[in-house]
Parts: structure tokens; sequence; C-alpha cells
């Protein structure tokens, strides 16, 4: 009974030894792979990825109008400084326009969702 079981217990650690054998290749398998990836991507230049502006009408409208407040508002800023000699007007003007772009931008956001 001995002998019997001192076999099949060799038996078991040689498959156990073989197991063992075929992860460990295909650890070094898997790392050799990892290693040539990384190789080959790291030659790679990386691109920087765009996001793409959304392209629905109701974005492409809220863009309009943001576009349209903003150079309204550069224009309204260009006349102050080119047609008064006064800072106090030029600075006024810039103080407002400050403060009343987002105000408007606000009003023309249409967000009853």
């Amino acid at each position: 009974m001995s002998r019997q079981r001192a076999r099949l217990r060799a038996e078991r650690e040689e498959q156990q030894a073989l197991v063992r054998a075929k992860r460990a290749r295909e650890a070094d398998r898997r790392y050799a792979r990892a290693a040539r990836r990384r190789v080959v991507v790291d030659a790679v230049p990386r691109r920087r990825i765009r996001v793409a502006r959304p392209r629905g009408i109701l974005e492409t409208r809220r863009r309009r109008r943001f576009g349209f407040t903003v150079a309204v508002a550069f224009l309204l800023q260009v006349l102050t400084w080119s047609l008064t000699d006064f800072w106090w007007a030029r600075v006024s003007v810039a103080l407002l326009t400050v403060l009343f772009v987002p105000v408007i931008l606000s009003l023309l956001s249409d967000r009853r969702s």
C-alpha cells in the first residue's frame, strides 16, 4: 500500500510540475508580448483625441446665440473705446458688459427640460 501511495504521490507531483511549467511558459509569453507591445506603443507618437462638438440643431442654435452675444459685447467695447475719451465711461461700459453678458446668455438659453 505504501508503494502505491508513493507512486500516486509521485504522479500527482509530476502532473503539478507539468502544470506549473505550462503556467510559467504562458506567463513568460504574456510578459514578452506585453514588452513587445510596449516598445511599439511607445515608438508611435500619441495623437490628441479630438472631442467632436455636438451637432444637434439646438446646440447649433445655442452656439450661434452665444457667438452673436459675444460679438455684440465686443462691438460695444470697440465703439465705446473709439468714440469716448472718458475713462470712467470706458470702465463703466466694460464693467457693465462683464456683468450683463452672462445674464443675457442665461436668458437666451432655453432650458425648460
